[in-house]
């Protein structure tokens, strides 16, 4: 797996496969800047999933191929509805793949609107 760097420390411990927020946490309550392609402790740099590839993420519930993502508490794939102006804002990729909780699936991150 390819790895990038966007010069974000880790503020938390990260778990691997999972979406992080722009203050390196995996609490990400706008579109996520990225996915942990390792897991690493806190303060450590964060080795990122490649930009130009759907992200893998682990799953925080049952999601179905085309659902729209958003990130829960622990930086984990959930199916999301959007129904107001913040939900979309949320949207960090499209599922291109079936998962239920603690599975894997591939994020579309790149055309997410």
């Amino acid at each position: 797996m390819e790895t990038q760097s966007k010069n974000i420390a880790s503020t938390e411990a990260l778990s691997k496969f999972r979406f992080v927020a722009a203050d390196g946490t995996h609490t990400v309550t706008t579109k996520a800047v990225g996915a942990t392609a390792f897991a690493v402790t806190s303060g450590d740099d964060i080795a990122w999933q490649d930009d130009d590839k759907p992200w893998v993420i682990e799953a925080g519930g049952t999601i179905t191929a085309g659902d729209r993502v958003t990130s829960d508490a622990n930086g984990k794939a959930t199916s999301l509805t959007p129904t107001t102006v913040a939900h979309v804002l949320t949207i960090c990729g499209v599922a291109l793949d079936a998962a239920v909780s603690g599975g894997f699936l591939r994020v579309d991150h790149l055309h997410c609107g």
